[in-house]
């Protein structure tokens, strides 16, 4: 919905009043200030623009004291996003080598699958990675180390090991 207006994304924390002015989207909503987020919300509602808030909990689950904003927020509708799955990492890292007009065998889709940390941020990193050169095996293992050295992740496997554990 927010894609088809100029809108503005601010984090919650950074909120302040006057909000800006059209759509909102707000990340870490549960941090913004209690009154700024009430009078957001209701200038928001009041012009008719569209109010994207998220936060890891849902707004039922927030600590707020201001009765009109939690009557508020029990008005508004919450949906939990999950991690991907398998089948959706695949068709994000086609879509993103895609994007950049970029071919990668099947088999090096798989390794880089296998071998990236499952956060979506990792897939687009590596595609971005992949179109500064054709994308080769050893090129992904060389931007995979770069980007576990930079972000370390201890849950990964090791990269020395041939095959990905199963599971």
């Amino acid at each position: 919905l927010l894609h088809r207006w100029n809108h503005t994304v601010v984090s919650g924390a950074a909120l302040h009043w006057p909000a800006p002015p059209g759509p909102l989207a707000i990340d870490d909503a549960d941090q913004a200030p209690a009154e700024v987020l009430l009078h957001g919300l209701n200038a928001a509602a009041e012009a008719g623009w569209p109010v994207l808030l998220a936060a890891r909990t849902p707004p039922a689950r927030w600590r707020i004291a201001l009765p009109d904003l939690h009557s508020r927020l029990a008005a508004t509708v919450a949906v939990e996003l999950r991690r991907g799955d398998d089948a959706f990492r695949a068709q994000l890292l086609q879509r993103l080598l895609a994007d950049r007009q970029l071919t990668a065998s099947p088999h090096l889709q798989s390794w880089l699958l296998t071998h990236l940390p499952r956060d979506p941020a990792a897939l687009r990193d590596a595609a971005a990675l992949a179109a500064q050169h054709a994308p080769t095996r050893p090129m992904a293992a060389e931007a995979l180390a770069t980007l576990l050295h930079d972000n370390p992740m201890p849950e990964l496997p090791s990269l020395s090991h041939p095959h990905p554990h199963p599971g």
